[in-house]
């Protein structure tokens, strides 16, 4: 048949070709291709193909996220430390996995496990006008706070995204939390109140919500982690404030970490002041041609 032609031409290929190709699948396309024949399903499961699933769909590259992320126990979180695994005990699991170059890990249970704890980890970045929530493997939704008539407040922010999630009191012991950690704490001068605010979250979580675990990341690394990145300068441009974060590494630098006292109401209201003055009427439902002022 055509397929098995095919399949025989690539098979004819040198492995290593073989695997340039099917890296550019997908999980799904590689337990597709899995099937077509035991000569494909073994090159589909080889742990370097799934590996590279789990650095490249999941994870930045070249960070250890056992300090970033460590609250959360699979393997592929502390890719720096891994032993050989244990399997009398869970809790250690994270410390005693195999090599990361160990043909002892099976990075397809390493992607599936990932895939999983997706499904049960709450993301929850507070904000300030807008807090910004959902399950790590859905689309993000919103809430308006810290505003005249708003729908919560830093405080109640938690309650009402757990509500509308449909998640219940008793279910939360089964979820995991990663909150962002606001921009404003991110300079070496805010080391005390990073601090506190760290403590505290920590403690109102789990003692009032009894979640799995909660893990809390400055928001600029977050931002690069979203990109597969884990060095890069964050430019942050809030209400009214403006935060530069360089991060290296997944580490923030901050004592370069600088905060500019314009945000975005300064911004609109400036937008707004120039197109009047072009005439542009902004009460038309008409969409409004670029303009270029000097």
């Amino acid at each position: 048949t055509p397929m098995d032609m095919i399949c025989h031409d690539l098979l004819d290929l040198p492995w290593e070709c073989v695997q340039e190709i099917l890296g550019f699948l997908d999980a799904n396309e590689l337990c597709l291709a899995a099937g077509v024949c035991r000569s494909f399903a073994s090159l589909c499961m080889s742990g370097c193909l799934w590996r590279a699933l789990c650095i490249k769909s999941r994870h930045g590259q070249f960070l250890d996220f056992k300090q970033m992320l460590g609250a959360f126990d699979h393997p592929d979180a502390c890719p720096q430390l891994m032993r050989r695994a244990e399997p009398a005990s869970a809790a250690s699991s994270c410390a005693a996995l195999p090599d990361q170059h160990s043909s002892a890990i099976d990075w397809r249970k390493v992607y599936a496990r990932s895939r999983n704890s997706l499904s049960s980890t709450i993301c929850i970045d507070t904000g300030r006008g807008y807090a910004k929530y959902g399950l790590a493997c859905a689309e993000p939704r919103s809430i308006q706070i810290c505003q005249p008539n708003a729908e919560a407040t830093q405080e109640t922010v938690y309650a009402h995204a757990f509500k509308r999630l449909g998640l219940k009191r008793v279910d939360l012991p089964s979820y995991s939390l990663i909150v962002a950690e606001p921009f404003r704490l991110a300079g070496a001068d805010a080391a005390a109140e990073r601090s506190r605010w760290r403590a505290e979250t920590e403690r109102r979580l789990l003692q009032l919500y009894g979640l799995r675990r909660i893990c809390i990341v400055d928001s600029a690394s977050l931002c690069l982690f979203a990109s597969q990145l884990t060095s890069g300068i964050v430019v942050n441009i809030g209400f009214a404030l403006t935060f530069i974060v360089p991060v290296v590494g997944g580490n923030i630098v901050r004592s370069a970490v600088r905060t500019l006292r314009l945000g975005g109401m300064a911004l609109t209201q400036f937008y707004h002041e120039l197109l009047c003055r072009l005439g542009v009427d902004l009460h038309s439902s008409s969409m409004v041609a670029p303009i270029t002022a000097a």
